[in-house]
């Protein structure tokens, strides 16, 4: 693996305006044959060494820096997708095509990164930005603690994939077995800090473009951010000292197999490196737990998180699918088995705001594997369900349009029972398969849904969207109650909270619960 070591930092206004792009990229966007990408490490400076090589005049600038365009399992890698991305790309003009999407290296979350960048019809060259991967540990914490994804008081519950971000040899390993010892630079955080210039010169000589054009000295404002994160925020002595230990085998490996200095951060290189771990294979398409989204097909720069948290694209889903039947139906049945609730939880949020709805249940939380939905009232936690330990059952569980995307959907299906007495699920239901879409269980009719909670629901209702004609139009809501010593009922409450909605009973299987002021609810 050719492995070239140094780095640069930079600017953020220049971003603004090469982000903007024409707008015009669709089925007539160029190919391109060149592409960098700065692959992370998160916490590492990846916006602002991008903000400075968009500004040199052969390389050409992504819609959005973090496009996670491989990371995504949900569409086919079609290549006119990825090039829609660069709208602006002229190859009179332009040698490379740039992007940094940190989730590259983040395994094994992402385990397919690196099968559809081998699959995909360009040349590649690689930037890896690290830094003292305990101060880069510190850092991502203090990061999510501020996005509210996490707290000052539970952030050690599942810092395994934060860990693993900073296992630098083990991620680079990825990219080195099954493409062939591609080109990567690596790049430490602290020269970006302190000598960008000089860095630069030598990521311009990795891609071979032109050394004469002069890059302007800026602020480092995302690298001053990173300082900052870190202030907010401090691991324990005990803690660093723990971190460290558990990753002196992985750098030791970065020294030896990949020729990086990791004296500079106070790791001895001669130290017993840690083997060459397996890598977890590629997975067959699939998405996390979250509903579908517009994903990295549109060529459109992300608008600015509103103050829930959301970002554009989220909040572009959620309003255009709220006032949907199938919506209806689930503030219903939570309005009716989850009235007496103290604690609810939403698997595979990303963004959506249903559950601040339900504000008569005090604690509300959000769960995904990226961009929770979070806001004052909820709080966001960003982690794998399956792995994920709560340390305590919920009240009522929520887990709407995910099941079907999942590829272990029994597995998932089981972990919903674990954590709650009352589970509340919708699916697609009996929409056609397609080989190429992301939904790899459709289709989804009673008998497959029964067979992955091992039994029938309490209580099921199928919602028809209307005038939406054909199968793609029709959900599946069922709700599972296994409360000891409690008997399912569909009578209403004797005793609710003023804030939660009325609901109509429905009989089981049949029927939508309408719930109160629907005649002024309008499908979308």
């Amino acid at each position: 693996m050719s492995m070239k070591d140094e780095m640069g930092a930079g600017p953020a206004a220049g971003r603004k305006k090469a982000r903007r792009g024409t707008g015009k990229a669709a089925a007539g966007a160029p190919a391109i044959g060149n592409f960098a990408l700065i692959l992370g490490a998160m916490k590492s400076g990846t916006t602002t060494l991008y903000d400075y090589l968009v500004t040199h005049p052969e390389i050409a600038a992504c819609v959005r820096k973090e496009p996670s365009f491989f990371a995504s399992d949900r569409r086919r890698k079609l290549p006119r997708r990825y090039y829609r991305l660069w709208p602006d790309f002229d190859p009179r003009r332009h040698r490379y095509a740039i992007e940094a999407s940190v989730d590259y290296t983040k395994q094994p979350r992402y385990r397919n990164v690196t099968k559809w960048i081998g699959e995909f019809p360009a040349n590649f060259k690689y930037i890896y930005i690290m830094r003292d991967p305990v101060d880069r540990i510190e850092s991502q914490i203090a990061h999510n603690i501020a996005k509210g994804r996490i707290t000052r008081e539970n952030y050690a519950d599942n810092l395994e994939a934060t860990i693993s971000t900073s296992r630098y040899a083990y991620q680079l390993d990825a990219f080195r077995e099954p493409l062939g010892d591609p080109e990567v630079l690596l790049l430490d955080f602290d020269e970006l800090r302190r000598d960008p210039m000089t860095l630069l010169a030598r990521v311009v000589d990795f891609l071979g473009i032109d050394p004469t054009f002069t890059f302007a000295e800026r602020p480092a404002s995302n690298t001053r951010k990173a300082v900052n994160d870190s202030e907010t925020f401090r691991l324990s002595a005990e803690e660093r000292a723990r971190y460290r230990a558990e990753l002196a085998p992985d750098m030791a490996r970065l020294a030896r197999t990949y020729g990086f200095d990791v004296a500079r951060w106070g790791f001895d290189p001669a130290a017993a490196p840690s083997p060459a771990p397996v890598l977890p294979p590629p997975v067959p398409p699939a998405v996390r737990a979250a509903p579908p989204s517009p994903g990295a097909e549109k060529a459109s720069p992300p608008k600015n998180r509103d103050k829930t948290g959301k970002t554009g694209k989220s909040r572009s889903y959620w309003s255009g699918r709220r006032k949907m039947v199938c919506y209806d139906c689930v503030r219903a049945m939570v309005g009716r088995f989850a009235a007496g609730s103290r604690s609810l939880l939403d698997v595979g949020s990303h963004g959506t705001g249903l559950v601040e709805e339900f504000k008569w249940i005090p604690e509300r939380v959000s769960l995904d594997l990226r961009e929770p939905y979070s806001s004052e009232a909820v709080r966001g936690i960003e982690a794998d369900f399956l792995t994920f330990d709560p340390g305590r059952r919920y009240d009522f569980v929520t887990c709407l349009q995910v099941l079907d995307h999942v590829p272990d959907a029994e597995a998932f299906a089981k972990r919903l029972l674990a954590v709650s007495d009352r589970v509340l699920v919708s699916v697609r239901y009996l929409w056609p398969g397609d080989p190429n879409d992301a939904h790899g269980h459709d289709p989804v009719d009673e008998a497959k849904l029964d067979g992955w909670f091992g039994r029938a629901p309490d209580h099921r209702v199928i919602a028809q969207e209307p005038l939406r004609g054909g199968p793609e139009s029709r959900r599946m809501i069922a709700y599972y109650h296994n409360v000891p010593g409690e008997t399912f009922s569909l009578r209403p409450p004797r005793a609710r909270s003023a804030a939660a909605p009325a609901v109509a009973a429905a009989p089981r299987d049949e029927g939508i619960p309408e719930p109160a002021g629907a005649d002024d609810q309008r499908p979308a």
